[in-house]
């Protein structure tokens, strides 16, 4: 096992000390959101820490600049916190009409997001904005991507989000990770994506630096205990 996995191993182990949970995380001053958290079956089970500071970072935006990004695509969602938390403490706290968060990841990880979309319902007694946030199957490749955008049309989404979702020290992954970001931007030249990362494997740097020859600004715009976030614009 290299050092990468070794590291990755233990972080996946700190959070493997209990099977299904139920964490209240509370997004201070903008509220709490409820999730399910299943340790030890997937790596997308976890709530990972970047997922809280990226949508730390969106309610910022909200409150200090009043940016709010109304149709957003979540890729690796995971068990959801970001495009659920954004969702729930920025799209319908405030209030906003006419928005849509979908949030994607690989088809084993759909019950569960599901799951955690229905408990922040019934948490809040809601039930009418339930077609406002959705879950789609997206495993990382240009078809793929193509055809979940193709079911909401051109210029659809305005933001894409990913939390901790650069982690892995397969070129192939990364390629298609790539091929994914590019057919969004494709699909919209304005739309606009937030990255948070933490650095774990050296090999990482491929992933920005191929982001920048497909002509890509990646800008760093803030940094978190150990944890990065960056603005993709083209």
């Amino acid at each position: 096992m290299n050092e990468f996995l070794a590291n990755l191993h233990l972080e996946r182990m700190e959070r493997s000390k209990k099977t299904l949970t139920i964490q209240s995380i509370e997004i201070k001053p903008f509220g709490t959101i409820y999730l399910k958290e299943h340790s030890g079956y997937h790596i997308g089970s976890h709530i990972w820490n970047g997922s809280i500071i990226l949508l730390n970072y969106l309610l910022k935006l909200k409150k200090e600049k009043n940016i709010i990004f109304k149709n957003v695509i979540e890729l690796g969602s995971g068990v959801g916190l970001t495009g659920i938390g954004y969702h729930f403490l920025g799209h319908l706290l405030n209030e906003e009409e006419n928005c849509k968060m979908i949030v994607t990841d690989q088809p084993e990880l759909n019950n569960l997001l599901n799951e955690n979309i229905n408990c922040n319902f019934e948490k809040r007694n809601l039930t009418n904005e339930r077609k406002q946030i959705e879950v789609r199957n997206l495993s990382w490749n240009k078809e793929n991507c193509e055809n979940v955008l193709k079911e909401f049309g051109q210029n659809y989404f305005n933001c894409w989000i990913g939390a901790d979702i650069v982690y892995n020290n397969d070129i192939n992954v990364f390629n298609n990770l790539i091929d994914t970001i590019r057919v969004m931007h494709d699909n919209n030249q304005d739309i606009v994506g937030f990255l948070s990362y933490k650095e774990r494997d050296s090999l990482e740097k491929y992933f920005f630096q191929q982001l920048q020859n497909y002509n890509f600004t990646v800008e760093q715009i803030c940094t978190n205990s150990g944890q990065y976030i960056f603005k993709i614009t083209k």
